[in-house]
């Protein structure tokens, strides 16, 4: 769940409660109206979270989905579309990346530079839109949305 919901759940953590492998938050108040989440606390620069369920994969490979649902989060793009990100996901064995884009303008180019997936041996897939996220979302090893 996200940093910023101390006293709530954010919509996007009240959808993946209920069918999340694993779910975490970071504030320990959430626990009381979470009881199936895991308090993990605050990640600092630098550390790794384990990844429960990294062993969930999608065609037998490791997938990595970042959303931004329908709407438009250009900052979330940019954010992971950064040789740094690429090389976080090789940390965690990720072999696969799907990104849904949503309305946004921006067109990362690093993830889809064939020179940067080869070299951390990703294979990436940028639409707009998942007709079927949900079904890629349980089996996806990591999520990230905003």
């Amino acid at each position: 769940e996200s940093f910023a919901c101390v006293e709530h759940l954010s919509v996007s953590g009240k959808l993946l409660y209920h069918f999340a492998d694993c779910f975490t938050v970071q504030w320990p108040e959430l626990l009381e109206k979470c009881p199936h989440a895991t308090y993990a606390g605050r990640l600092q620069p630098g550390e790794l979270p384990a990844l429960v369920g990294a062993e969930s994969t999608m065609h037998g490979t490791a997938t990595a989905i970042v959303t931004v649902g329908s709407t438009q989060f250009d900052g979330l793009i940019r954010a992971v579309d950064r040789p740094e990100f690429l090389h976080f996901l090789k940390r965690f064995k990720i072999k696969r990346l799907q990104v849904q884009r949503g309305k946004g303008s921006y067109r990362p180019w690093n993830l889809v530079d064939s020179n940067h997936s080869l070299e951390h041996q990703l294979e990436v897939e940028v639409v707009d839109y998942l007709p079927d996220l949900p079904s890629h979302l349980r089996k996806a090893a990591l999520v990230v949305s905003h």
